[in-house]
Formats: structure tokens, C-alpha cells, sequence
């Protein structure tokens, strides 16, 4: 019987995170109090703030408080749970750990709160694993809630996670939730970067915080602490050196006075110059004389230039009792590179593992770290890793504008690159098959985890998660490139072996995307070399992705399973022949390549269009069925859902950080893409959670700046402001005016049921222009500014009342072309003038898609060059059935659905690349108001150019004919025409 105990044992969890942990230390007997005091009468007052935010500088002492405040409340029974963060972990700097963590201790400690929890895992046992909003509502917030616990809740550091929102997201997500459980104070320090201060500075939030800044703290108060925190530490320092004599007393006021003075406020000054004064092999009194004796003086805010002077010393000894070694220069090298690797890796190592990468004897990591010890931590155990002390010193060491001695200055970008070399020469002479020795046909569960890894090793397990992080990172040199060939052409699929076994086979397709990224956009001398680096890394990106269910549940199903069953055509098959002599033989109905697509995605139900995110990182699907409606968010590269939403339709925002979900007839809620959370509901009056149901809008779009949100439904058009919520512009029916373009039909008026703007793309901000097709009726151009509508094309009378008559358009605003396909003929228009460039005859009417990537068009599973839209032409085409498809942003990718799945192909395995010339270029102009020049035409011999040159503070226009002849034209500044003015790229024939 599985017990309550058992299901919230299975959540992914920090296991280090807790303040009781040896890392953190306790403030000084004596020291902090006046500070300490108001947290304690904070955290049981009732009537105060739900938020406290100690905010400090770096060294201003944030842990060591939050540590003593945690140990206070332990004992008092008040503290629920605390996570202290730390970037030398990748655990304790990962986002996704800390609300699971918290859960996990208010669990251990409150039965009440387990029992909830250990439902809600019974319910959905990836909770741990699912969206930040999820795992906050289901694993915290909805647990307090019911079992209206009353507790403090602790996060340290807060900014030492990895978090490149621009709010942060843990506060994003407390925000929308801390009023539901008033019965829970959070305690939160760090320091005040933007996206931490622009997250308390949330309204929702703001209100419920009290902060308090460390460094507004008078610095002759604090310096007390430091002072007594001062003489207390060297005076148990000297008891412990009893071989050297000292005065007594000692230290001297008057060193003591200077010491404590170049501290100026923090304690990390004073907890390291500490450290080094009793370095080993040293006298006390010499080392404190040398310090008063470079009484530097505070030359920069916070401390800084002092901290940075005081770490300048410490390196500079370091690097100086190196000098009497035969091979001194050899042994700096060492020293750099082994900083380094603890101040870079993502994952601390122990001496053990450290010397295993760094090809070297664990002897020789703590001789070289004996005269560091005052800025890194060197456990006394072999078996506890080395990290920093803090962080202020990574801080430092890999700023070359504060350390200024190229000799120990750690060079992000060159040292990455040596620990990616370091890690590919580890995982070439170290990686074999089985490395656990298990059975043949085991699963990955027959054996523990802990022990996989140790089995492996712990240098192997951090080169083979780490090595494309360190690499992508730097910049990559010819001898990472030289490694890398011998490891994918020997040991790729044992890489894959050891990422299975430790269960981090997930992140081998990312991996392999990001990797194949980095290799195709830098420069090397040798393009054949990295074009087979790049022939081998999509093959097995292919690889993992077709056996990743197997494989993730058992490594050895690499070779009993996968290669086997892998194409014949598959290099990594045909680099593993010898390995699969004795396994399974496929004799019929294996395929003998790799599907086209690069990525499959499948759901049950429908799909009904899609759309990439504007980053070329995420695609939309939305689904419909008859009792439901939802948009799902899966990763390009690997397929994996990301999110769930409700709704009838959905878009991204430009930046890709969030999207908007329709959620009744006219109203929307934006969501956050990295947390789950939703951040705002536009026109919450209208908001009702059952429309999509019901029918509902299915087309949103945000502005090309994301500023606004145009929302539509069955009777009118509105625009609001993404930020403050406000409505600023909006359009009906009755703004329609009848067609005045050369139609069937030219009075024509709309059905009567419903306005049915179904499908829209903006052409530019301001004023608000829109492209709209009001289905079976029109294509319009709403200026949302004046309400002005200029009919583009009208649904001749025989579609009126047909059910299956259907027109398309697309538009490319960066190529200044809009498409519409009506009854087997596409016409390429100036979305501005309605300027006819030509037409396309088809089979039939059929969608038209536009690249802002190349200049591509896709009409009816046809792919045309359109860098001369008056002159598109067909280009060679690989025969393949597209529907709905749809352009990413940024890459040369397309997706196309194939019901129940979408595919996600690479563009060069449509249609031959070489026959379109991406080369032509456009010419790029500014919004209107800024100068820019635009060509208009060219004539027939294209001899002849007919450009514009607008100023905007002149009053002339000058049209010119040939680059040289300018004639002026006195034109009105208060109306500005849209053929003249409005932003346009227009291609420039060759």
C-alpha cells in the first residue's frame, strides 16, 4: 500500500536547501539584533505584511540574517520551510526546485499539510515537474489554504536563481497568490536587481510587502556589529594558532578601527579578511599589519573597490608562493583553470571529481587551493564538493574591468570553451557501454539512482549533463571542434546511455538542438569538417527523438531496441553496426530514412491551426471539439507540451514571454510562458470561463510592439492597452461602409447574423492599422485611429450564401505584399495602395502563407521566390501535402498539420534552397515620422528608379527618377497619406 509518506518522497526536491545546512552561517553572538528583532515581531504579528523583502548589496549579510532568523523561528515552532539559493548549485539555482522543496518540508513537518499534498500526487504524480503556477497552486498555495496552517516561509538569494524574465518569476506567481492564504508569512532576501525590483514593485504585491535595506542602514551602526564581530573572531583565531605568539591584547584598537573601517558595512569584507589573516603558513600579525598598512580607503559605492583590493591580495599571494615551483608558470595555468572550474560549473564538484576532469591528482587541487581558503571553501571532507564562499567573488574574478590582472582573471568566454575541451576528452576515454554493469534488458529502476551515479562516476556524470552548456557558453575554439568530432562519430550514443541513466535524457534533444545552433551560426575555417559535425548531430537528434520512450525507461534499449530499429540511412546506425551483431535483425517494414520533419506533434484531438512564437522556440496548437476548446504551447525543438490553456484562440506576444488567450466573446487573459500564471485579464467585465464552449472569437493579435491587443467578436473590434488595461480604440458593424472596389456586389452589405472577423494581422501600429477578413463578406483595412475602413477585396455574390465558400489572404509586412487567394487565383497587392502586382492561377482557393525569414511564399503546397513580387516564381518542390501551414519567425522551419499530428520541417527538405536567392535585399525603413528613404517602382529596363526621401521635420517631398534628378513637392503634413508614409519594405529588383 503506498502511504501518504511515500508519494511526497517522490517529489523533485532540493535536498541541501534548508537553512540547517553547513554552507550558511549564523549571524555573531551579539551582532544584528536591532534587525533581528523586527523580523521576529514581523513574523507573529498578525496585522503585519504577508512579504517582508530584505534587500541588501552583495556582502551586506542577507544570509547570514535570513540563517539566524530561521533558527530562531525553528525553535519557537513558527518556521514551515526554507530554501536558500545558491548559483553553485544547479539544484538550489533552478526555479523549478523551490516551490516543490518548500512543499516537501511543510509536509515533513504538518501531517494536515501532507495529507493534502500527498492527494494532490495521487491525482497527478508529475506535479513536481509540472508548470511554476502549477506547482504553487496545487503544491502549496491550495494545501495552506484548506489546511489553514500559520507558518513562515523563508527564500534566500533569491537572485542567485536563473531567471531571465524581466519580472522575477517567483514574485509574479506569489503576487496573484499570497492574499489566499493571509495565515502565511514569506520572508525573501536578495539583492535589488531589476527583475527583483520590478517584481515587488507589482501592485498586488507592493501592497502586501514590507521591505527593509540593508545597505540604508547608517554604516557607523553596522560597522559596531563589525567590530565586535572582528575582535571576536581574531581572538578565537589566534587560540587555535597557538605556535605563534601574539600581544595580548591583540588585535590593537587602532587595527582594529582601520580594519573595521575598510569593511565599511559589509560583512563579507570582514569574514574574508578573517579567513585570510589566519591563512595557513602565515603570521597573524603580519598579515593584519598588511592589511591596515593598504588602508585603500572606499573608493566606490557599497564597498566595492576595497572588497575588490582585499580579493586582489588574496589572488595575488595565491598566485605569487606558486613562483618557487620548478614549473611555475605551468602550475598558474593550473591554478586559473581549476578557479575556473569551481566558479564557472554549474554543478559543484569535490577534489575527487575536480581532478578527474581536470586531468590531474586530487593531491594537487588542494596544494593549489592551500592559499585560497579565504575565498573558497575547501571541506575538510574529500567527499563534500568546493564552491566560492560568495558570490561577490565570482562576481569579481570574472569582471575584467574590477580584476585587472589578466594572470588570474577568469575569462568567461576562453574558459567555458577549456572545461567544454576538458569535458569532451573525459567523456572520449572514459564512456563504454554499460557503464553500471547491469543485466542485459534492465530497466533503469532496477537500480537506485545514487548508485547509477556513482557507478558512472561523478566527473563522467557532470561532463556529460554539462559539456554543450560550457560550450555554447564560450566561444568555441578548433580544439573543441577537433574533440568533438571524435566524440560524435565514437561515443554519441554512449553519452545517450549515461544521460538515460541519470535520468536526464530529456534534455538530449534540447542539448543536441542548442549545440547544432551554436555550431551553424559561427565561423570556422573548415566548413566541410563542421557541416559533418552538423550531418551527425541532427541524425541523432532524430535518434533520441524517435526512441525516447524507450530509451528514458532503459538505457540498454539503445542497442536492443533502437539501432536496430533505426534507419539504415541513419549515421548513427552505421556507426554502431559492430555494436548491434548480436541484437535483433529488422527483416521487414523498417524505413529506410528518417521522416522529413524534425519534430512530430501529437495530440487526440484536432488540430485546427497553429503559430509559431515569435522567437521560433514555441508553437501553438489550438484544438477544438465539439464540448471544448484549448490552445497548447509544445517546444519546437523536442514536441514536449509546455502549457495548457483554455480558450477559443491564442497568440504570442513579439517578445514570446507571454500570450494571450481568448476567454469569452471579448475578452482575453495574457499569460505568463516561463511560470503558467496568468499576469492580467483584458476587459474583465466580459470574462467568462464556459464561452469557449460556446463558439466564442478565435482571432487575437498584439501589436508588432506588443503594447496592444486587439480582441474581436461577433459585432465589433476592440483594441486595449496590454499594460493599463484600457480600451483605446474600437470598431462595429456599423463602420463598415459598402465596397468600392470593382465588385459583383457593390453595395453589398454583410449577413445579417454576425460581423465575423475571423482572421486578422496588423500592418502597423501607428495609427492602428489591421488587416481583417470578415468571413464570406470582405478583406478590410481598419484604421482603428479614425475608424476608417478601406475594403480590399469583396466576396463575390455567389460565395455570399454558400457554406463552402472560403477566400485566404497573407500578409508579409516586412516584404510590403498581401496575398488573397479567391477561387483558384492568387493576387499579390501593395497592402498600402491596393496596387495589383499580379497573380498566381491555382487548382483552387487555398491558403497563402508569407516567410519573414526569406522572401518565400507557400500557395497550395507550392513554394514561390516573391523577391520580385510582380515576378514570383516557382521553385523546385519536394511533393508533400500542406495544411494550414505556417512560417516560423526565425528559423527556416514551417508547420504543417496532418491530422491527429503536426509536423515541423525543415524548409531546405520543401524545396531547393539554392534556387531562391535569399540575398536580395530589402530595404529597411522607419515608422512614420522618421527619416527613411523608399523605392516605389522601377521600370521596365530598370533603368529608371522612382524613390521617396522623407525628412520629418521638412515640408517638401522630394521624388526622384534615376538616384540623381530631385524634383520637390510642397505636401500637407496634417494628413499625411499612407501610400507616401506609412513603413514599408519594398524589394528592390536586381
Amino acid at each position: 500500500m503506498v502511504t501518504e509518506i511515500d508519494r511526497i518522497e517522490k517529489l523533485p526536491r532540493a535536498d541541501h536547501a534548508s537553512y540547517d545546512q553547513d554552507r550558511i552561517k549564523r549571524c555573531h553572538p551579539g551582532t544584528r539584533v536591532d534587525i533581528l528583532a523586527n523580523l521576529h515581531s514581523w513574523a507573529i504579528d498578525n496585522s503585519s505584511p504577508s512579504v517582508y523583502w530584505l534587500n541588501g548589496h552583495a556582502g551586506s549579510g542577507k544570509s547570514t540574517i535570513a540563517h539566524s532568523f530561521c533558527s530562531k523561528a525553528d525553535t519557537d515552532g513558527t518556521l514551515g520551510a526554507s530554501f536558500f539559493c545558491s548559483r553553485d548549485e544547479a539544484a538550489l539555482s533552478n526555479l523549478q526546485t523551490i516551490f516543490p522543496t518548500l512543499s516537501f518540508q511543510l509536509a515533513v513537518r504538518y501531517p494536515i499539510f501532507r495529507s493534502y499534498v500527498a492527494k494532490a500526487l495521487k491525482e497527478d504524480p508529475t506535479l513536481g515537474n509540472r508548470s511554476l503556477s502549477t506547482q504553487l497552486v496545487r503544491l502549496l498555495v491550495g494545501p495552506l489554504e484548506y489546511s489553514s496552517i500559520s507558518t513562515v516561509l523563508v527564500i534566500d538569494a533569491l537572485d542567485e536563481c536563473r531567471d531571465l524574465e524581466p519580472v522575477s518569476a517567483i514574485l509574479s506567481l506569489l503576487s496573484g497568490h499570497v492574499e489566499r492564504i493571509p495565515n502565511v508569512k514569506w520572508l525573501i532576501t536578495g539583492r535589488p536587481e531589476d527583475h527583483i525590483r520590478t517584481g515587488f514593485d507589482i501592485p498586488s504585491l507592493r501592497s502586501l510587502t514590507k521591505s527593509f535595506i540593508l545597505h540604508d542602514v547608517a554604516v557607523l551602526d553596522v560597522n559596531k556589529d563589525i567590530a565586535l564581530y572582528l575582535r571576536a573572531s581574531l581572538s578565537e583565531g589566534v587560540k587555535r594558532r597557538r605556535a605563534y605568539i601574539v600581544p595580548i591584547p591583540w588585535p590593537e584598537e587602532k587595527d582594529l578601527e582601520t580594519l573595521t573601517r575598510q569593511c565599511d558595512g559589509l560583512f563579507i569584507f570582514a569574514s574574508t579578511a578573517v579567513m585570510y589573516i589566519f591563512s595557513s603558513y602565515y603570521d597573524p600579525q603580519d598579515r593584519l599589519k598588511d592589511l591596515c598598512r593598504s588602508d585603500h580607503g572606499i573608493l566606490s559605492e557599497h564597498g566595492q573597490y576595497g572588497l575588490d583590493c582585499l580579493y586582489a591580495a588574496v589572488l595575488e599571494e595565491a598566485y605569487n608562493a606558486l613562483r618557487f615551483r620548478p614549473t611555475d608558470k605551468a602550475a598558474k595555468r593550473a591554478l586559473t583553470m581549476l578557479m575556473s572550474a569551481i566558479a564557472l560549473s554549474f554543478d559543484p564538484l569535490t577534489s575527487d571529481d575536480l581532478a578527474d576532469l581536470l586531468n590531474t591528482k586530487s593531491a594537487t587541487i588542494m596544494s593549489l587551493l592551500c592559499h585560497l581558503h579565504a575565498v573558497i571553501k575547501v571541506p575538510v571532507l574529500d567527499c563534500h564538493p568546493i564552491s566560492l564562499y560568495h558570490k561577490s567573488f565570482f562576481d569579481y574574478v570574472t569582471d575584467g574591468s574590477r580584476c585587472t590582472n589578466v594572470v588570474y582573471y577568469v575569462n568567461p568566454d576562453t574558459q567555458h570553451c577549456l572545461l567544454a575541451e576538458q569535458c569532451l576528452q573525459l567523456m572520449n576515454s572514459r564512456l563504454r557501454r554499460n557503464p553500471c554493469d547491469l543485466p542485459r534488458y534492465s530497466m533503469n529502476s532496477d537500480l537506485d539512482l545514487k548508485e547509477r551515479r556513482k557507478r558512472i562516476g561523478g566527473a563522467l556524470v557532470y561532463a556529460c549533463t554539462y559539456w554543450i552548456s560550457h560550450l555554447c557558453e564560450g566561444k568555441i575554439s578548433q580544439k573543441a571542434i577537433d574533440l568533438l568530432e571524435i566524440f560524435v562519430s565514437k561515443r554519441l550514443v554512449q553519452w545517450m546511455e549515461v544521460m538515460s541513466l541519470v535520468d536526464r535524457f530529456s534534455s538530449v534533444i534540447s542539448g543536441l538542438h542548442k549545440i547544432h545552433d551554436a555550431l551553424s551560426t559561427s565561423s570556422f575555417n573548415d566548413v566541410g569538417q563542421i557541416q559533418k559535425l552538423l550531418d551527425v548531430i541532427y541524425d541523432g537528434r532524430k535518434f533520441a527523438s524517435e526512441f525516447r520512450p524507450a530509451v528514458q525507461a532503459s538505457a540498454s534499449h539503445l542497442y536492443h531496441s533502437a539501432l536496430p530499429f533505426a534507419p539504415d540511412a541513419s549515421v548513427i546506425r552505421q556507426m554502431h553496426v559492430a555494436d548491434i551483431v548480436s541484437e535483433a535483425k529488422v527483416t521487414y517494414g523498417k524505413p529506410s530514412a528518417w521522416e522529413v520533419h524534425d519534430t512530430e506533434i501529437y495530440d487526440k484531438a484536432t488540430p485546427r491551426r497553429q503559430a509559431f512564437s515569435n522567437d521560433g522556440k514555441m508553437i501553438c496548437v489550438h484544438y477544438a471539439s465539439r464540448f471544448q476548446q484549448t490552445s497548447c504551447v509544445f517546444d519546437v525543438a523536442t514536441g514536449e507540451r509546455l502549457h495548457t490553456f483554455q480558450g477559443t484562440g491564442i497568440c504570442f506576444s513579439p517578445d514570446s514571454r507571454t500570450a494571450a488567450v481568448a476567454v469569452g466573446d471579448k475578452s482575453a487573459k495574457i499569460w505568463d510562458l516561463q511560470t503558467g500564471a496568468v499576469r492580467a485579464i483584458i476587459n474583465p467585465d466580459e470574462y467568462s470561463p464556459y464561452s469557449y464552449q460556446e463558439g466564442g472569437n478565435c482571432a487575437l493579435a498584439f501589436s508588432p510592439s506588443g503594447k496592444y491587443l486587439l480582441i474581436p467578436s461577433k459585432d465589433q473590434m476592440q483594441v486595449w492597452d496590454v499594460s493599463t488595461g484600457e480600451m483605446m480604440w474600437t470598431t462595429t458593424r456599423d463602420d463598415m461602409p459598402p465596397s468600392t472596389l470593382c465588385s459583383t456586389s457593390p453595395n453589398q452589405e454583410p449577413p445579417s447574423e454576425d460581423f465575423c472577423p475571423d482572421r486578422l494581422a496588423w500592418l502597423q501600429e501607428e495609427p492602428p492599422l489591421v488587416v481583417v477578413r470578415h468571413y464570406r463578406y470582405c478583406l478590410a483595412i481598419h484604421n482603428f485611429a479614425d475608424r476608417s475602413v478601406t475594403r480590399v477585396f469583396d466576396v463575390p455574390d455567389s460565395g455570399v450564401n454558400d457554406c463552402y465558400y472560403e477566400f485566404f489572404f497573407g500578409l508579409s509586412v516586412k516584404h510590403g505584399i498581401l496575398g488573397i487567394s479567391d477561387e483558384g487565383i492568387l493576387y499579390l497587392r501593395n497592402p498600402y495602395t491596393n496596387q495589383l502586382y499580379g497573380t498566381i492561377e491555382g487548382k483552387r482557393a487555398g491558403s497563402v502563407t508569407f516567410s519573414d525569414h526569406l522572401p518565400i511564399m507557400l500557395f497550395i503546397g507550392e513554394f514561390y521566390d516573391i523577391s520580385n513580387p510582380r515576378s514570383p516564381r516557382r521553385l523546385k518542390t519536394e511533393p508533400r501535402y500542406y495544411s494550414r501551414p505556417v512560417f516560423s519567425p526565425t528559423q527556416s522551419l514551417i508547420a504543417t498539420v496532418a491530422t491527429p499530428y503536426i509536423y515541423i520541417f525543415p524548409l531546405a527538405a520543401c524545396f531547393d534552397m539554392e534556387s531562391c536567392d535569399a540575398s536580395t535585399p530589402f530595404e529597411t525603413v522607419g515608422a512614420l515620422g522618421q527619416s527613411y528613404q523608399r523605392l516605389l517602382s522601377v521600370s521596365e529596363d530598370a533603368k529608371e528608379v522612382l524613390y521617396i526621401v522623407w525628412q520629418p521635420k521638412a515640408t517638401k517631398l522630394h521624388l526622384g527618377d534615376d538616384g540623381i534628378t530631385e524634383t520637390e513637392v510642397q505636401i500637407n503634413l496634417g494628413m499625411p497619406s499612407p501610400v507616401v508614409f506609412a513603413p514599408l519594405i519594398v524589394p528592390v529588383p536586381i
